[in-house]
């Protein structure tokens, strides 16, 4: 039962710190976008 909470929070973990630097990078890519062209 404490492995599966543990394994759960791990997983949401990852996927919340994967997001945001997903949305970085978007932010990055679109406030870049502009100053190429």
């Amino acid at each position: 039962m404490v492995l599966c909470l543990l394994v759960y929070y791990k997983i949401s973990n990852n996927a919340s710190f994967i997001s945001t630097k997903v949305q970085k990078e978007i932010n990055i890519s679109l406030i870049d976008k502009p100053v190429n062209e």
